[in-house]
């Protein structure tokens, strides 16, 4: 049922990765497409609410299928998306992992509640 509530948000990336014609991009450009576009898109539902698995894996593979992709809609994943997520450094080009970027937005956002006397959680405690 939780993974139902993201689909929304699933096909809002998939319906912007789908209009991009990879054939016209170099690896670059769709790397930057990629690093600019699809990861930033559910930031601010990422901020708010812990996806569900299923919602990562779904990402990551929307992501992968696009990146693979040859100019005939068919493509070999020469190799997995945790090691295009790697630091460049450590061989890989540094897309970022979903399931991390949402787990930092939350404690984040665990840190700015818990450290803010202003907070509405803050408010509510101190009334007890």
């Amino acid at each position: 049922m939780k993974c139902a509530a993201f689909r929304s948000l699933e096909s809002k990336v998939k319906s912007r990765i789908v209009g991009w014609k990879e054939n016209l991009f170099s690896t670059g450009g769709r790397e930057v497409l990629l690093k600019a576009v699809a990861t930033t898109i559910p930031i601010y539902q990422m901020g708010c609410l812990k996806f569900p698995k299923t919602t990562y894996d779904r990402f990551n593979a929307m992501l992968a299928r696009y990146w693979w992709r040859g100019q005939h809609g068919k493509g070999i994943h020469w190799c997995e998306w945790d090691q295009l997520a790697e630091y460049k450094e450590k061989g890989g080009l540094e897309f970022k992992d979903i399931k991390c970027l949402n787990i930092a937005f939350l404690a984040k956002l665990s840190w700015k509640l818990s450290n803010s006397s202003n907070a509405l959680r803050a408010q509510n405690i101190a009334e007890l």
